[in-house]
């Protein structure tokens, strides 16, 4: 196996058929599948058909998905057959890597039924490696679909990283809907971490939802870093009082640098909810100089 894939990228057309012969007579499923993905990458158009056969030779389901997923970018039709393969894997972690595997060459239409096959998963770590390797290829008609299966992951760690990964993706109307299952997330910390993975994706029309939200967070580092993350977002927000107060109170507790350094972030929203009074605003500035000077 190792020989004829480092011969591959060499290998003349006329060759690539005898490469295929030698490629069946591989004992190991594993191998046989490593073989064939690679010579696909070399093999000329109408020898696909012959190479479409050897992997179905392939007895392990796993290695067979594997081998087919090499062909689909070169025979697209060969997707649909891969999935109903992929559909037989035992195997969590090899059934989620067949999935994200499969996923770049996943005609929208089948994706409905790749997420069906996300959610027979048990394995919750597995799942949420699925769903992460299908995020970027979810059409947005099927995006809250994919974000209900992110609400059936019970574990923290892996629901907030796989709702990271969809966020990239989400459409802006559902945004609300991404901000409302990070919200469920018990822990402070992984709700903190949900958060910064989505805080440059929220909307400006958002933002005060996104802020709400790190309100909820009871722990001070962690609504902190929350808070950090929406940072660069924060010159969007509107002119809420109580989520003005608590931006600047959540900001005290990294620090004077720190604070420092981000006041000009909620700078629009002093110079609204001051009226763009500027005596109003004279004094406020005159008490954020005197609190940092006496702050050490």
């Amino acid at each position: 196996a190792d020989t004829l894939i480092g011969l591959a990228e060499y290998m003349p057309g006329e060759l690539m058929s005898e490469a295929l012969a030698l490629a069946r007579t591989i004992q190991s499923a594993s191998d046989r599948s490593r073989a064939l993905s690679k010579l696909a990458e070399y093999m000329p158009g109408e020898l696909m058909s012959e190479a479409l056969a050897v992997a179905r030779t392939i007895p392990s389901a796993s290695d067979r998905a594997r081998a087919l997923s090499g062909l689909a970018k070169y025979v697209p039709e060969v997707v649909s057959e891969a999935l109903a393969v992929v559909r037989t894997i035992q195997s969590a972690s090899d059934r989620s890597r067949a999935l994200s595997k499969l996923a770049e060459y996943m005609p929208g239409e089948l994706m409905s039924e790749a997420l069906a096959l996300v959610r027979t998963i048990q394995d919750e770590y597995y799942r949420s490696r699925a769903l992460i390797g299908l995020a970027k290829y979810v059409p947005g008609e099927l995006m809250s679909e994919a974000l209900a299966l992110a609400r059936t992951i019970q574990d923290e760690s892996d629901q907030a990283y796989a709702l990271i990964e969809l966020a990239k993706y989400v459409p802006g109307e559902l945004m609300s809907e991404a901000l409302a299952l990070a919200r469920t997330i018990p822990s402070g910390y992984f709700r903190s971490i949900a958060l910064i993975g989505l805080a440059k994706y929220v909307p400006r029309e958002l933002m005060s939802e996104a802020l709400a939200l790190v309100r909820t967070i009871q722990d001070e580092s962690n609504r902190t870093d929350a808070l950090s993350g929406l940072m660069r977002q924060l010159k969007t927000i509107e002119a809420d009082i109580l989520l003005w107060k608590d931006a600047f109170h959540t900001l005290t507790y990294q620090g004077r640098n720190y604070f420092i350094t981000n006041i000009p972030n909620l700078a629009p929203a002093t110079i609204s909810l001051a009226g763009g009074d500027k005596a109003v605003l004279t004094l406020v500035a005159e008490a954020m100089r005197d609190v940092c000077r006496q702050w050490p």
